[in-house]
């Protein structure tokens, strides 16, 4: 059967609403959030990484939030040494000279040797896309489910491509024989610079038909061979990573260059309406890569003085309870589960969260009193490892003091722990915590055996508590009490201590933290 590929009634039916809301819309934060699709090329430079480096990315787990373009060009070459960065010029160069674009039409579109083209993968892609708001609305057009893979076509422009590039790296091997490697890593997004028209012409003078006389495939093999699509430029990234093995290295800094990416493309960010609350409930899940304790902000809406809407941001939450919604939508898809953690408002119904991609990672610094003695400086550092319903958060722990009342024998603590948050309120966190570690007390000596770190130093256990009240996420105060208890003290220690005079005792540490 001949098929005219066009945009669907289902489709423009679809799409109305959200045009019509859209009129008196400037730079709104909206829940038309749709999957795109990426391609991910090398940057070759003509060495023997290259080949580590084609590797790494062909191979590189993509999140499930995003489709996979197979494009025919998959390395491009610049001709620099890689001991110097490329910049986003001489990326551009390269790309100008290859048709990405048209890769991309071939990829999506199933493109044959002959010049034939499906709409298989649009049509999969469409209903795969397709929210339960949808399946509602094709039901009530009573055009049937099944038109909903025609929402396909207005995901191709939604295509990008990805350049990574390596540079700089670095082997080292230590006294041990252990070797280290280490990359710097840029990434370069492009998207494909098509619209509903040009996409609307590509099919009219492209789209190959059966009955088509073979003087007008011939002509439509030659309208897509002169094709001129560019691919537009929309956001750089960069990153370093080292590991024992190159591989991993640039493995890390793949990962870090998409997150990077994913705060720098709007359309990559994944923005939701909130749909319940008591848990706060929204309708996504594995299929938009969310994971626990993902960061998403919440908006709600306004209008100015001209009757313009507008967005007016109020808090922060994390995903609790994922949902597993990795399949075609049937108008009843289990919403996944978030926690409120900063916002004087409540979010409410309606609301629209978006992605705000975080580390997940906070830094307290601030003074300490007590303890095993004297006054110092506290700095920790703790990872956010998992979110629950109710609030509960566990953190993973890197905590650090320097005693400043004993600056001739140095005094340092140490060590690594976990923490178990409970949220009082959204403003107010508590969180008993332990960490084990060394107090290391060292002095100018010519001594240079093995164990001598060790003798200088004496096992540490500190459990305590800490609150943290927000005062402006990702902005809080901390205050912690904490009981440090000293064992195991090495000989060298015991020396040093008689004139440091550090005991086990209580003490309490005052500062700010910050989440990145």
């Amino acid at each position: 059967m001949i098929k005219k590929i066009f945009i669907s009634s289902l489709f423009i039916f679809l799409l109305l609403p959200a045009a019509s809301g859209q009129e008196k819309v400037k730079e709104v934060v909206t829940s038309n959030y749709n999957r795109n699709s990426i391609s991910m090329v090398t940057v070759l430079r003509g060495d023997s990484y290259d080949s580590q480096a084609t590797s790494a990315v062909r191979y590189y787990k993509i999140s499930e939030k995003f489709d996979l373009n197979s494009l025919k060009t998959r390395t491009v070459r610049v001709s620099k040494t890689r001991s110097e960065p490329i910049y986003q010029s001489e990326v551009d160069e390269v790309v100008n000279k290859i048709r990405f674009a048209p890769e991309i039409l071939a990829s999506i579109f199933n493109r044959d040797a002959n010049g034939m083209m499906n709409d298989k993968t649009i049509l999969y892609r469409g209903n795969y896309d397709a929210k339960d708001q949808d399946v509602i609305n094709a039901r009530a057009a009573r055009v049937g489910t099944d038109a909903l893979g025609e929402l396909g076509h207005a995901l191709v422009s939604g295509s990008y491509i990805v350049l990574t590039d390596f540079s700089k790296i670095e082997r080292d091997t230590d006294q041990k024989g252990n070797v280290h490697w280490s990359t710097n890593a840029q990434a370069f997004a492009y998207k494909i610079g098509l619209d509903m028209d040009t996409l609307n012409d590509f099919y009219e003078k492209c789209w190959i038909y059966d009955d088509d006389t073979d003087a007008v495939k011939q002509e439509k093999r030659l309208a897509f061979q002169n094709l001129d699509i560019p691919m537009i430029p929309v956001a750089e990234a960069r990153t370093s990573s080292s590991a024992s093995k190159l591989e991993d290295a640039m493995n890390s800094c793949i990962g870090d260059l998409i997150f990077k990416l994913e705060s720098r493309i709007p359309a990559w960010e994944v923005a939701v309406t909130i749909i319940g609350k008591r848990p706060l409930r929204a309708k996504i899940g594995t299929k938009e890569g969310l994971r626990n304790g993902d960061r998403y902000r919440a908006y709600s809406y306004t209008e100015d003085s001209r009757g313009n809407l507008k967005s007016v941001p109020h808090g922060v939450l994390r995903a609790t309870e994922i949902s597993s919604n990795s399949g075609m939508s049937i108008g009843e898809t289990e919403p996944s589960k978030f926690y409120q953690i900063s916002g004087l408002a409540n979010i409410d119904e309606g609301w629209t969260i978006k992605q705000s991609n975080d580390l997940k990672i906070g830094v307290t610094a601030g003074l300490r009193t007590g303890g095993t003695g004297g006054t110092g400086i506290g700095i920790d550092a703790d990872f956010l490892a998992n979110t629950s319903n109710v609030g509960t958060m566990s953190y993973f722990m890197l905590s650090g003091a320097f005693d400043l009342s004993n600056a001739d024998y140095m005094p340092i603590q140490f060590g690594i722990g976990f923490a178990y948050g409970f949220h009082l309120t959204r403003f107010v966190e508590l969180a008993p915590y332990a960490v084990i570690g060394l107090e290391h007390i060292g002095y100018s000596s010519t001594d240079s055996s093995e164990d001598r770190f060790m003798r200088e130093s004496a096992m540490l256990l500190e459990p305590g508590v800490r609150a943290a009240i927000n005062v402006a996420y990702p902005l809080q105060v901390v205050a912690k009490a904490y009981y440090d208890v000293l064992a195991l003290q090495g000989s060298t220690y015991k020396m040093y201590n008689y004139y440091v005079g550090h005991k086990s005792g209580l003490g309490f540490q005052f500062g700010v933290k910050w989440t990145f």
